[in-house]
């Protein structure tokens, strides 16, 4: 499971790569033997640019995993709010927040 990780990780942070917008406060994964999840959280009301963007990493990622069924989730958590975790999430990305 150990080289699944690294390659799913190492697939999202690619396919984040200038498809990363500026309400977007984290980014998160979990996986599975045959599921990858992404979730999105916005700061906001969730630009369709940026959702659009999103979804091209998500098809870089379906491209990366053939096998594997991806999806990714976009949610709103407005700042100050702290964003609900779950125990099996990996944070790929977050932003910085004073």
């Amino acid at each position: 499971m150990n080289d699944v990780r690294t390659a799913v990780l190492l697939s999202i942070q690619r396919a984040l790569l200038g498809n990363l917008g500026t309400h977007v406060r984290l980014v998160t994964c979990q996986w599975s033997k045959h599921d990858i999840k992404v979730r999105a959280v916005f700061d906001g009301e969730i630009p369709e640019d940026e959702a659009d963007a999103m979804s091209v990493a998500e098809t870089e990622m379906m491209a990366d995993f053939p096998d594997y069924d991806v999806s990714l989730t976009f949610e709103r958590c407005d700042t100050p709010h702290d964003i609900p975790r779950k125990a099996d999430e990996y944070a790929v990305f977050r932003r910085f927040e004073n």
